[in-house]
């Protein structure tokens, strides 16, 4: 489980421009990939796409298919959901290409894990995709697609949102930065050493640490900034304007009562903003829900030393300008529940090579958690005061 607690803030490393925080190579956190490295038996890496909070994406080259992919390598300490949510946007019902919007969502190609001496690693690999739209904006003076080309992102973008919207899901996270252009069709057939004679060779760049200490295990020897395989918003033709959404880890997750908008800051640092489902709470209700929640975690906080997320503000449907009912705004915690940890997806049954003793271990951390909200007392019967 990632907390903000896990983000490291001390800073032990010379940063390097455009490349993550390097503080996060340690037990738990990113997995020091580097160039020429493989995975899978399958995938060499050839350069770096990017980073985000819990993972990097690195540019393979699949020696099987003879192909370019994606790897998105998680972070250790995470449970990703994106690579399921993506599965089951494609394993819709609807014969394939049958949909136009389905064709701006990504594929799945391979998902695997690995163990390196950062922790256990879940790795997903995908096709590639260039740039997003904002880094294209970025990269131009006047920052405007030419106007076909404007239309023609937009009527994809609302072919995409509506096929996603029709298998019951919401992204929440849609910006320029999450709307990447697709590679062309002719993208396979570069060797890396043509790659990198059109868009550059990685540049690695030496980690250096603050106090001089040889590096520990688990952190890169270089840093590697990402790719560019991009042009100025004004010069992307309409032949090169093809979509894919992405980054569908950041958008609506559903709970049996809340919907959840995460926010990921700058510093890393990440909440969660909680809303009731108006099909689950009473419209009645739903502030005094937000309430006591609010309420109960405070005390709990206050009276024990059950680890709960700290709240960062709450209101009343009357304070919520967008009229969305009242709200809950949090740290986010990322985890699973003790039911993926312990039951067989299949059999239903606890998992054959769960250890005595971290059932135990669980099992003890509940029955103090039971012990102590037991002992808390209150001088009359009735509702958490607010």
């Amino acid at each position: 489980m990632a907390t903000n607690d896990d983000i490291s803030t001390r800073c032990l490393y010379e940063p390097l421009e455009g490349v993550e925080t390097l503080e996060n190579y340690r037990p738990g956190g990113y997995h020091p990939v580097q160039i020429g490295d493989h995975f899978h038996g399958r995938y060499r890496v050839v350069h770096k796409l990017g980073h985000g909070t819990y993972s990097t994406t690195w540019l393979g080259r699949d020696e099987r298919a003879n192909k370019y992919v994606a790897l998105k390598v998680c972070t250790a300490n995470t449970n990703p959901t994106e690579a399921d949510i993506i599965s089951s946007l494609t394993r819709s019902h609807c014969p394939p290409g049958s949909s136009l919007g389905e064709a701006m969502l990504p594929f799945i190609l391979d998902r695997f894990t690995f163990h390196g001496p950062n922790g256990e690693h879940t790795c997903y690999v995908t096709a590639p995709a260039r740039s997003s739209l904002s880094t294209l904006k970025d990269g131009s003076w006047i920052r405007l697609f030419q106007l076909d080309v404007a239309r023609s992102l937009a009527a994809q973008l609302v072919l995409a949102v509506d096929y996603v919207h029709a298998q019951g899901f919401v992204h929440g996270d849609l910006h320029l930065g999450n709307i990447l252009l697709k590679v062309p069709s002719s993208f396979d057939e570069l060797s890396p050493e043509q790659l990198y004679e059109r868009y550059g060779p990685p540049e690695l760049d030496p980690v250096i640490h603050l106090d001089d200490n040889p590096l520990p295990p688990g952190v890169p020897s270089y840093g590697v900034a990402p790719i560019w395989m991009g042009k100025a918003s004004e010069n992307v033709t309409l032949a090169e304007a093809k979509i894919l959404l992405s980054d569908f880890e950041g958008g609506f997750l559903n709970g049996s009562y809340n919907l959840c908008q995460r926010f990921i800051f700058d510093d890393e640092t990440s909440w969660v903003l909680r809303l009731p489902r108006v099909s689950s709470v009473s419209p009645r209700y739903a502030d005094e829900k937000i309430i006591m929640e609010a309420e109960a975690l405070h005390l709990i906080r206050q009276r024990t030393s059950i680890p709960v997320p700290v709240v960062k503000a709450w209101g009343y449907s009357k304070d919520n300008p967008l009229g969305l009912g009242p709200f809950l705004l949090m740290d986010f915690i990322r985890g699973m529940s003790l039911d993926n940890v312990f039951t067989d997806d299949q059999s239903g049954l606890l998992k054959e090579n769960l250890c005595d003793d971290d059932i135990e271990r669980v099992y003890r951390q509940m029955a103090k958690f039971m012990l102590e909200l037991f002992q808390i007392n209150f001088d009359k019967i009735g509702s958490i005061p607010n």
